[in-house]
């Protein structure tokens, strides 16, 4: 597994561990659910955002 697979597996549990949903992530970032769920599906995190 590589590093970013354990890192976002990781924050699943987390996130999971908290009660936390998709929509609590996506409210707290300021995205839309579909970019959240498409952020966790492609393993694609960056800390830029426009």
């Amino acid at each position: 597994m590589s590093q970013s697979a354990a890192l976002v597996a990781t924050l699943k549990q987390a996130l999971r561990a908290q009660g936390k949903t998709y929509v609590d992530v996506a409210e707290a970032l300021d995205l839309s659910v579909a970019s959240v769920k498409r952020l966790f599906a492609q393993n694609s995190f960056s800390l830029e955002r426009p």
